[in-house]
């Protein structure tokens, strides 16, 4: 890996095609969107996610791009999942350079009414899967004296979420996990960084105008803006460079 020059407001950026990512929740919405991203770049990419089919779906959208792709059914929350994912792409694709957590829920509830049962799905998912999937990649990036990690957070996590308290207190973790992390291994050479992408159209969302979508601040949010998954896939790219 070394440097060049690039061609955004003129920084100069790591050359990172060849290397390989890991996109966890990577066959659908801004996990696929950055996969997409990142192979588009020159990167390989693993994508995990619960759908066989749109795993299936998002590596031949890897591979359309001329790039190694490898799908791996997985649930982010549970240990041996996130051991098992991380094996497998190392085994298909070389040492993961790149983690990208994306995989996450957001279900819609008042405290009130929230059952725990949510609560701690939420949780399991939005950042204990990001915890462990952190933990399983980190060894070889110290080793390698490299790494990207790159979680997916929200401005939610500051601000709040009318109806999504569960979900905007595992994005404020998810910030403070972040820092916590990033102290820990930037003598390792190690990049440990969030992106909040805002609210985004995806499948779930074709064809509907976008008064019909719900907004993810609360019906007050004066700052809320609606805009194509795609844009996610440039800052991901953008992000790992």
């Amino acid at each position: 890996m070394g440097y060049q020059e690039g061609n955004f407001m003129g920084e100069v950026r790591f050359n990172v095609s060849g290397n390989v990512a890991l996109v966890t929740g990577g066959s659908s919405g801004i996990g696929r969107a950055i996969a997409l991203g990142l192979a588009g770049i020159g990167i390989h990419i693993g994508v995990t996610g619960r759908s066989p089919d749109r795993v299936a779906d998002a590596v031949a959208a890897i591979e359309g791009q001329g790039r190694k792709g490898y799908g791996v059914i997985a649930d982010v929350s549970c240990r041996d999942d996130v051991q098992r994912m991380v094996a497998e792409i190392s085994e298909r694709l070389g040492p993961i350079d790149i983690l990208v957590n994306c995989a996450g829920i957001y279900p819609r509830s008042l405290v009130v009414e929230t059952p725990e049962a949510e609560w701690d799905q939420v949780m399991d998912t939005n950042i204990k899967g990001l915890f462990l999937a952190s933990q399983a990649v980190l060894p070889g990036m110290i080793a390698r004296n490299q790494g990207w990690i790159i979680s997916m957070t929200s401005g939610v996590g500051t601000t709040g979420s009318l109806r999504g308290a569960h979900y905007a207190s595992s994005k404020g973790a998810i910030n403070a996990f972040t820092r916590s992390l990033a102290k820990e291994v930037m003598e390792d050479n190690i990049n440990v960084n969030t992106i909040a992408p805002g609210h985004h159209r995806h499948a779930d969302d074709a064809g509907k105008p976008q008064s019909s979508i719900p907004r993810r601040f609360g019906k007050d949010d004066a700052g809320w803006q609606d805009w194509p998954t795609g844009g996610c896939g440039r800052i991901g790219a953008f992000s790992a460079q």
